[in-house]
C-alpha cells in the first residue's frame, strides 16, 4: 500500500485532498514497531506527533509507581505532541502491543503543516 493510502486510513486525514495527503506522506517518517517496542519514552522531549496506521500502542508510566495503562492509541488515531500543545516531555512510555506501523511528524513541521493543510488546525 502506498503512503498516501496509508495516511487516508487515519481519521483526521481521511477526507484530505490528494495533494495535502501527499505533502504529509512526503514529510512523515514511517516506522514499523515489533510488539513491546517503544514509540514514545516517558521523560523524553515531546517533539513529534504519531499517527497509528496499523496496530495499537498502550502508554503507562514506567519510571514511577505503576499506575496501569494511561492511554490506548489504536489504528486510525493520532497521539503524541499535537500542534498548540504545551507538553514539554512525554508523560508515559507507549509500547506497541502487536506489530504496529506509525507515521511520525516532527513538531518542527507543525507551522508548515498547518499552513499547507489548514483544515487540520481545528481538528
Amino acid at each position: 500500500m502506498d503512503r498516501v493510502s496509508e495516511l487516508r486510513r487515519i481519521r483526521v486525514f481521511a477526507d484530505l485532498r490528494e495533494a495535502e495527503l501527499q505533502w504529509l506522506a512526503d514529510h512523515a517518517e514511517f516506522r514499523d514497531l515489533e510488539a513491546g517496542e517503544a514509540a514514545v519514552v516517558e521523560g523524553t522531549p515531546a517533539s513529534y506527533m504519531l499517527a497509528v496506521i496499523d496496530g495499537e500502542l498502550r502508554g503507562r508510566r514506567e519510571k514511577a509507581a505503576f499506575d496501569g495503562v494511561v492511554i490506548v492509541v489504536r489504528a486510525g488515531d493520532v497521539s503524541g505532541m499535537l500542534p498548540f500543545s504545551r507538553m514539554q516531555t512525554f508523560p508515559v512510555t507507549s509500547r506497541a502491543m502487536v506489530p504496529t506501523r506509525l507515521a511520525i511528524f516532527p513538531a518542527s513541521l507543525f507551522p508548515e503543516m498547518l499552513e499547507r493543510v489548514p483544515v487540520l488546525e481545528p481538528r
